[in-house]
């Protein structure tokens, strides 16, 4: 039986494209934005009905997100954050607010 023999250079070869395919299989498949946190362009007043409103990018309970919530208005692409009727800013579609209403 013929032996196969790694070589280091293969083996460094390997071990250097594992990052760059993580980074290329990651951004192919997205279907959901990394977070929806970004509220620089938010005035103050924006910022604090946000915070009162309890705002979150991760929803506590399974069944209250923003993607089914009746105020959610949802991005034109998967990837990018969503809107809402009454929390100003970007709206992550696994978010949660104390607003939440149930979609109709």
């Amino acid at each position: 039986m013929a032996e196969t023999k790694l070589s280091r250079r293969t083996a460094l070869q390997v071990l250097g494209s594992a990052p760059l395919l993580t980074v290329l299989l990651t951004a192919c498949g997205k279907d959901e934005p990394d977070s929806c946190s970004d509220v620089s362009g938010l005035n103050d007043p924006e910022k604090t009905a946000r915070s009162a409103l309890q705002y979150t990018d991760r929803s506590p309970e399974a069944a209250k997100q923003c993607r089914n919530c009746n105020q959610y208005q949802p991005a034109p692409t998967p990837s990018q954050c969503g809107g809402c009727q009454i929390v100003k800013g970007p709206i992550h579609p696994n978010g949660y607010c104390t607003a939440w209403a149930q979609k109709v």
